[in-house]
């Protein structure tokens, strides 16, 4: 068989969320603009556009992860996609998303991104520990109560571990920020911004770039 669906090698990138997710999803979707054959996105028979407007049902697409970056409530979500989506209309080709001028082809983001996959790739242990060994050990190292993370209470102390975890998470474990959400009762999104901010702020303060050297070795010791 030939054609758009089964001519040609399946290939699969690694994405920023972040950074460059929703671009790429709105990316694909206006293919079908940007080649001249519809007017809008929703009009190509082929395209998953009209799912993640909710006009029709595709039982093996998740817009979950998507879409949850925009609001937690879908309808809202959804409007904020479409709006997206028309504000991404007058780009054109984007080469990054073809591998072209990347580090690496298979990886889609900033340069510090792909060198941070890299790097934990060639220094991942064999088995990384699970959501519920990780939140433990980030709990244990703050002397906190899990139940605790798991309420509602917006305490700043409580927030800032919630990142620390979020971020132990996605440096060492075997799970996704999608999961803890789900644990800690957290929109994805807000958890990812919790780690960027982490990071940016762990760049500037010797105190949480010590907290973080100090949550490192507590993980892999967990994991000896």
């Amino acid at each position: 068989m030939t054609g758009h669906l089964f001519q040609g090698r399946y290939k699969a990138i690694l994405v920023e969320e972040d950074a460059y997710l929703l671009q790429l999803v709105a990316y694909l979707h206006l293919n079908p603009v940007r080649a001249g054959m519809t007017a809008e996105a929703g009009e190509y028979r082929w395209s998953s556009h009209r799912a993640y407007m909710g006009t029709e049902t595709l039982p093996w697409l998740s817009c979950d992860l998507v879409l949850g970056q925009l609001s937690r409530k879908t309808s809202t979500a959804r409007r904020l996609f479409a709006d997206f989506v028309s504000g991404e209309m007058g780009k054109g080709h984007r080469c990054e998303f073809h591998g072209i001028g990347n580090l690496d082809p298979r990886i889609c983001g900033e340069d510090n991104f792909l060198s941070d996959v890299l790097r934990q790739v060639q220094e991942a242990p064999t088995v990384r520990p699970d959501l519920i060994a990780t939140l433990q050990c980030v709990a244990d190292y703050f002397d906190c109560d899990i139940e605790r993370l798991k309420a509602s209470d917006q305490e700043r102390k409580l927030s800032r571990i919630r990142a620390f975890v979020a971020w132990a998470v996605v440096e060492t474990s075997s799970s996704t920020l999608t999961e803890l959400g789900v644990l800690l009762s957290r929109d994805v999104s807000t958890l990812s911004s919790a780690v960027r901010r982490l990071e940016e702020k762990g760049r500037k303060s010797d105190d949480l770039a010590r907290i973080k050297r100090g949550l490192s070795e507590k993980l892999a010791s967990s994991q000896a």
